[in-house]
């Protein structure tokens, strides 16, 4: 299993505490007022808030995808595909953003938004 298998793990607890209170949007709307004396950089942050927010799913389960594939490839092939391997990475991964917008939806100030979960797909 490792390290792939400890890689994977060590990601979703990331997923976990990406998706927790502390990053809901009226908290990074918070980490972004803080950047008010600096009216260029706040005005790009403010303007693009939701892109930012939108790309951290991109990032969180396209690299769970990734780190997810090199784990279950090595029982399914010994090259670099592996269909397989491909097929449960997909399964796995959509079945990890349903359930951590689920949990969202459980967590005060936060909730489940059917736009972050196709974010999360893709």
């Amino acid at each position: 299993m490792w390290p792939w298998g400890y890689i994977v793990i060590g990601w979703v607890g990331l997923i976990l505490f990406g998706g927790s209170r502390l990053f809901g949007r009226s908290s990074t709307q918070r980490m972004i007022d803080r950047w008010r004396n600096s009216p260029q950089i706040y005005a790009f942050l403010n303007r693009h808030h939701g892109a930012i927010r939108a790309s951290f799913h991109y990032l969180e389960f396209g690299t769970l995808s990734l780190f997810l594939y090199m784990l279950l490839r090595i029982h399914w092939s010994e090259g670099l595909w592996s269909w397989q391997a491909t097929v449960v990475t997909l399964i796995v991964s959509a079945l990890l953003a349903y359930l951590d917008e689920k949990r969202q939806e459980l967590t005060p100030g936060r909730q489940f938004r059917t736009v972050d979960f196709v974010h999360s797909l893709i």
